[in-house]
Order: C-alpha cells, then sequence, then structure tokens
C-alpha cells in the first residue's frame, strides 16, 4: 500500500453530505467505482484504489472537508484545483481548493481558490474574523 499520511488531493465543499454521496462524486472524478474509495479509519484496504478522509468543518458558506490519499491508482490531476474544477463540473456547487506552491497567496492561511460550476476560478479571502468558519470575503475575489 502506497503511503497514506501524506494527502494528494484536498477540497472543501459547501455542505456536509452522507459519504456514499462524497464517496460517489469522488468516483466520477476520478472515473472509478466508488467500492473502490476506502475511508481512512483505521481498517485501510490495501488494494484500494484512494483513501479518502472526510471532516465536517463549523458552520459557515464550506463545511465539508475531503482529503484523498494515495492508494493503487494513478493520480489524474496536477492540483488541488484540477480535482475542484470536476467537482464542480459535476455538482453543480461551488468548490475551495488551497491555492498551489507558487502562488502569490499560498502562504496566506486564509486564501483560497473558488472554483465556480462553469470552471471559473478566483481567488479569494476568507473572514478572519469568523475562523474557524469558512466564510468567504467576495469583496477580495479575483480571476486566477
Amino acid at each position: 500500500m502506497s503511503d497514506q499520511t501524506t494527502p494528494i488531493r484536498a477540497v472543501i465543499l459547501p455542505k456536509p453530505m452522507p459519504l456514499a454521496q462524497v464517496l460517489q462524486l469522488i468516483a466520477g472524478a476520478f472515473g472509478i467505482d466508488p467500492s473502490e474509495i476506502d475511508e481512512l479509519d483505521g481498517r485501510e484496504q490495501a488494494s484500494a484504489l484512494l483513501h479518502i478522509q472526510v471532516n465536517e468543518l463549523p458552520p459557515g458558506e464550506f463545511e465539508l472537508e475531503v482529503t484523498i490519499f494515495p492508494g493503487t491508482f494513478a493520480i489524474p490531476f496536477r492540483s488541488d484545483a484540477d480535482l475542484a474544477k470536476r467537482l464542480a463540473d459535476a455538482t453543480g456547487l461551488e468548490i475551495l481548493a488551497s491555492p498551489p506552491i507558487g502562488h502569490p497567496l499560498a502562504s496566506n492561511p486564509y486564501a483560497w481558490l473558488l472554483i465556480q460550476p462553469d470552471g471559473q476560478c478566483y481567488s479569494v479571502l476568507q473572514k478572519p474574523e469568523l475562523d474557524p468558519s469558512i466564510v468567504l470575503n467576495r469583496e477580495t475575489m479575483a480571476p486566477c
């Protein structure tokens, strides 16, 4: 089994949803069957193509973090934003991704890439005064 301590992709979804729905979304984005994804819960399956960890976040605009860890599958996405674009298209929802290394906002813990269902990408800051809830200051939005 691959090293499951280093995530390969993470995205933030706007609302909590059942694990089965999360598995369906991730499977669709990767073009695999949901049964080939394993939730990290201490009973990992060595043969799983992907492993995911799902965490509910404090109430805000974005409340569900999905972190993907390597399994036996070659990941087709170069960045969190690539995965977020696929999920936004598939769900019709706005999806958050962290700015990649080298992005001007990458070192800011309150900076995000907001991916719209139409594929548009915006850099945006969350309101730090509402931390730990993720509530965006949409006045700071700028095209990626």
